[in-house]
């Protein structure tokens, strides 16, 4: 190749490129986290009411919310329920699968789906969504083992629940 026809190809690469960044920024484009800071601007306060199925699942459930939304919105999380905005959080695990057994007939590994329903009160706007996840999760025959595992399986739940919420308040906030 000589040098014209190097010249030209980098020249059409540096088009393309600079083009797909005009349009990107002509159109208005912002990211999820845009939209979500402006929506989660104040203090959270998180409330997150238990199943009655599964209690147990709640103290872990509720530090996996925590985590997310302040690693995900940069939102502190308070006490003061009069001076915050308000997140209330359901919960119940629809159903525990069992999708595999070993040769002795312990279950190997299950699918947890989990319904989790979103009410964000905020500056007077009143945001709910119900969102169904599912995980999957290896379990060994031993009893804390199998539990533990199930916990893990309804916190990554709640986890990818928290991202979905996350980019519905985005889509509902560019919406306004």
């Amino acid at each position: 190749m000589c040098y014209r026809d190097v010249l030209q190809n980098n020249t059409l690469k540096f088009s393309i490129i600079a083009a797909a960044m005009l349009l990107l920024t002509a159109c208005g484009y912002k990211p999820v986290s845009h939209y979500s800071r402006q929506i989660a601007a104040k203090p959270l306060y998180l409330e997150v009411t238990l199943s009655h199925k599964n209690p147990d699942s709640g103290v872990f459930l509720k530090d996996a919310m925590w985590e997310a939304l302040q690693y995900r919105l940069g939102s502190r999380i308070t006490d003061d329920v009069q001076t915050a905005e308000r997140l209330k959080v359901s919960y119940r695990v629809v159903s525990l699968v069992a999708l595999g057994y070993d040769t002795h007939g312990y279950v190997e590994r299950y699918r947890v789906n989990l319904e989790t329903t979103f009410d964000l009160l905020t500056g007077g706007r009143h945001i709910r969504r119900t969102i169904r996840t599912t995980h999957d999760a290896d379990v060994t025959p031993s009893a804390m083992e199998s539990s533990r595992a199930k916990r893990e399986a309804i916190k990554a739940c709640a986890v990818k629940a928290v991202d979905r919420f996350i980019a519905f308040m985005a889509a509902h906030a560019a919406k306004a």
